[in-house]
């Protein structure tokens, strides 16, 4: 196997039938056999739900916290232009940053960072990276690798 390829580290397959139904990158589709990514099935998905984005732990381990992204569908009732009229239903996404609540918008919005809904779900995957990076540059958040067993 070339060095390029990679092979995954993971598979859920169909325990009836053995069929993959999911790798690391993704959801495979049994019909077509186009692997979507999770975030293309987040942010295309007329459902609410919650994309983690990530989980950083205090370096002693005493402590854990995360960053996701949550996604509200709104009824279109024309109050947005950004929103196309045929839409009936669309997806909203705001940002809580649970690892740092100081970066909320306002004290009474718990630890979501953005005031206004987000509606293209990569500018708010953009923003939760943006903040995860905060948090690791701050010294104050490890992954849990990284976690000091010895205290």
């Amino acid at each position: 196997m070339p060095k390029s390829i990679k092979k995954p580290t993971s598979e859920f397959r169909c325990p009836d039938c053995e069929k993959l139904l999911a790798t690391p990158e993704g959801i495979k589709c049994p019909r077509c056999k186009k692997v979507h990514t999770y975030e293309e099935c987040f942010a295309e998905q007329l459902r609410p739900d919650q994309y983690g984005v990530t989980v950083l732990w205090a370096p002693d381990g005493s402590r854990a916290s995360s960053i996701v992204i949550r996604k509200e569908i709104w009824i279109n009732i024309g109050t947005h232009p950004e929103v196309s009229k045929d839409r009936i239903q669309y997806p909203v996404f705001f940002v809580y940053n649970s690892i740092d609540p100081s970066k909320a918008h306002s004290i009474y919005a718990g630890c979501c960072v953005n005031a206004e809904p987000i509606f293209d779900f990569g500018q708010a995957l953009k923003i939760a990276k943006e903040h995860e990076a905060m948090a690791r540059q701050s010294g104050k958040w490890v992954d849990v690798e990284d976690v000091d067993a010895s205290k």
